[in-house]
């Protein structure tokens, strides 16, 4: 049900925090990005793909990054996340 798959996408998105305060963000960006999958709704997607973004980011991948915060504009552009995706966005071109 909808409970499982948000806390499978909670635990997914606390695996990638750990690899990224551990520096692996190739790892942490795979984490997000299953979380993402796993759970698609309005409120932990856009959190994940932005962490999934700024992990790409963090390894010099911008034009991946750029995709995140794109899809956080084009999926979910009345979240949270959409004003800040704008100006990570800012940050790469």
């Amino acid at each position: 049900g909808k409970t499982g798959k948000l806390i499978n996408a909670m635990a997914e998105g606390l695996k990638g925090d750990i690899a990224v305060d551990n520096g692996d963000y190739t790892k942490a960006a795979a984490h997000f990005e299953k979380a993402v999958n796993v759970s698609d709704n309005v409120f932990t997607a856009p959190m994940y793909l932005r962490k999934a973004g700024l992990a790409e980011q963090a390894q010099g991948n911008d034009a991946k990054a750029a995709a995140y915060y794109e899809e956080i504009l084009t999926s979910y552009p009345a979240s949270l996340e959409a004003r800040e995706a704008e100006k990570l966005l800012g940050t790469i071109e």
